[in-house]
């Protein structure tokens, strides 16, 4: 499929005719789920047992509605499928109790809480990301937002007014908080509405990290109030580390603080390695296909020094230099003008394995409401010129809402469901680029929908949250359309270690992959069981454990990933996996022998001394070599 220049598309748009395409056909689930708004929602296999458990938060259950008198109750619903469509919902509910009043005698009722099995606190205004961050073979949560609103709080949780909190999967739909994993506080900008969070290995470690998009931190009054912050997985310990790793244009700041008759006390200082201050959207995305997560962001930024984008809605590009800092690649020329007040998306839309970016939102200079479709032009300089717009698209300019990009039809074009605006709607891709509208779904505000595969048909079904005509609502739709076809497994899996490296290798058909919206998963099973993917996977069945994410995977082009190799033999497995619809393929295997090397973090201890393996002293260990560290009597073969 080619791009359509803005002249092209509209041009096509305005002079055919269309009939409506076919579309999807969805029908409601018979589970009575709690209704909720002021939330979003995710879908995961946190059971382990290849079928996707929903979490979702927020205010407004009816079930403490009536007869109980609690109303706007913060929840925390974990909803665990059964493996034939059916939930079971863990969450805080009530229990009745007779009491005997003191003053007439009378027997009465009372209701008494019960809290919820899990162990997440109840949350609104939230957002969610599924990781296994311990590579135990269980997704874990990253839960961001904040309490409100419930009488049965203690102190200490009335207190957590914004967060991001990192809870263990335990097993048997049991959570626990993990203390090593403090964060500041911070909430995300704009409510839920945006994709504040992002859950890739950028450094190819071996652990999966997370970057974050924030505002409100708990920080300094002349620091920035917003902030990209990327957090390195510190070996699966529960300690993140927050990486200062980035190259900003123009460099970031600090505010300058004056005095009542507007004279500067203190100037303004230099933030080095700062990411932009943006609060809104951030996305790992590998947008020039060399095999490295890059960081794209988009939002709103109170400080911007580059001298070319001014505080406002503004976006970033930053290249990943194979895991040890991000470049600002951001185009000089045209500016990237972005959208506000709503979320962006990430996608490949024409099919030429390179990754799109979308947008619905407010922009400034005259565009008001509006959708973008930025195609990534592959040239790895500018990648996002001037996008197309709603007049170009047959989309419909929004506000609040998040996108949900998938082929919910099945007929080979994306399609975009508009979720939680103040019209949820979907639309359907068609073959010019553009997009007709489509029926059936209801519409809600004040929630956002979460995508996954229940029925087990390949395509894409969608739980739906927020505030509707009749006031809180929850439901599941099941996509009914005609199963799709699931893609092949990759061939010649091959693994083998280099200089540290364990270096994956496999063929596929890289036209059919562009074709299909492949990209391929790794897993690498080391001599302890534990398991890393590149996606949540389960290395047995190939069932993928995320229902969004996806676009993380490795991309079409590429046949070759390397980890930081692990001690003893391990297993490697490659899939390819959709990200249209919700198929995926076995695993093909491979084994290689490992290195005995032990893997440390990239500091080098004071209390050791380094040689390389020609025996030459080396007083500055660089990340990715290979060194032997003496420490007292014993030397140990080591990679940083």
């Amino acid at each position: 499929m080619k791009k359509l220049t803005s002249t092209f598309a509209l041009g096509l748009l305005a002079s055919a005719s269309f009939s409506m395409a076919a579309q999807a056909t969805f029908e409601q689930s018979a589970t009575e789920f709690w209704t909720t708004h002021r939330t979003a929602a995710l879908m995961g296999d946190f059971t382990n047992n290849d079928n996707l458990d929903i979490f979702y938060g927020g205010q407004g259950n009816n079930l403490f509605n009536d007869p109980v008198g609690w109303w706007w109750q913060i929840q925390q619903n974990f909803c665990i499928n059964d493996g034939n469509g059916n939930f079971t919902i863990d969450g805080y509910t009530f229990q009745e109790r007779e009491y005997v009043d003191e003053e007439s005698g009378e027997t009465r009722i009372a209701y008494d809480r019960v809290w919820n099995n899990h162990g997440l606190i109840g949350s609104t205004y939230n957002q969610y990301a599924a990781l296994d961050y311990n590579n135990d073979g269980l997704l874990d949560i990253l839960l961001f937002g904040r309490t409100e609103w419930d009488i049965f709080l203690n102190d200490d949780e009335k207190n957590l007014d914004r967060y991001l909190l990192l809870y263990k999967n335990l097993g048997e739909g049991k959570f626990e908080l993990v203390q090593e994993a403090a964060f500041p506080k911070m909430k995300p900008d704009n409510d839920s509405k945006n994709y504040s969070l992002a859950v890739g290995d950028y450094d190819r470690d071996g652990y999966v990290d997370f970057a974050v998009s924030a505002t409100d931190l708990e920080r300094e009054d002349n620091y920035p109030g917003r902030t990209v912050s990327l957090y390195r997985n510190i070996d699966g310990t529960g300690v993140f580390k927050d990486m200062k790793i980035a190259e900003t244009k123009g460099g970031v700041y600090t505010n300058e603080v004056k005095d009542d008759d507007g004279n500067v006390i203190v100037e303004k200082q230099l933030l080095e390695g700062y990411f932009l201050p943006v609060s809104g959207d951030v996305h790992f995305a590998d947008l020039n296909n060399d095999g490295w997560l890059d960081i794209v962001v988009t939002g709103w930024a109170d400080n911007n020094w580059d001298g070319i984008h001014n505080a406002g809605n503004t976006g970033k590009i930053y290249l990943n230099q194979n895991g040890e800092k991000f470049v600002d690649a951001t185009p000089d020329t045209p500016g990237f003008v972005t959208l506000r007040s709503s979320a962006s998306s990430i996608a490949d839309f024409d099919k030429d394995g390179y990754l799109d970016l979308f947008q619905t939102g407010w922009g400034d200079n005259g565009y008001a409401w509006n959708a973008f479709l930025f195609y990534n032009n592959n040239d790895n300089t500018t990648f996002f010129e001037e996008p197309l717009t709603c007049d170009n698209l047959g989309l419909d300019g929004t506000e609040g809402c998040r996108q949900i990009i998938r082929d919910f039809d099945g007929d080979g074009y994306l399609d975009i469901y508009y979720s939680g605006s103040e019209g949820c709607q979907i639309y359907y891709g068609n073959l010019t680029g553009g997009f007709n509208k489509g029926e059936g779904l209801p519409s809600y505000s004040s929630g956002h929908a979460a995508v996954g595969d229940i029925n087990k048909n390949g395509l894409s079904d969608i739980f739906m949250c927020g505030y509707g005509d009749n006031g809180a609502y929850a439901a599941l739709h099941l996509n009914t359309t005609a199963s799709v076809e699931a893609p092949a497994a990759p061939e010649n899996v091959k693994a083998e270690v280099i200089d540290g490296k364990l270096v994956i290798t496999w063929d596929y058909d890289t036209d059919e992959a562009m074709a299909n919206d492949v990209v391929y998963n790794v897993y690498v099973k080391n001599a302890e069981g534990k398991v890393y993917t590149v996606v949540p996977a389960n290395p047995e069945t190939g069932f993928v454990k995320v229902g969004y994410g996806r676009t993380v995977g490795i991309r079409p082009q590429l046949k070759e990933y390397s980890i930081t190799a692990p001690a003893g033999d391990c297993t490697v497995g490659v899939q390819a996996i959709s990200t249209a619809n919700e198929t995926y393929s076995a695993f093909a295997t491979a084994t290689a022998e490992g290195t005995g090397v032990a893997a440390i973090d990239s500091a080098a201890d004071a209390t050791a001394t380094y040689y390389n393996v020609q025996g030459q002293r080396v007083d500055n260990p660089a990340k990715g070599q290979l060194l032997i560290q003496v420490k007292g009597n014993q030397a140990t073969k080591v990679i940083f």
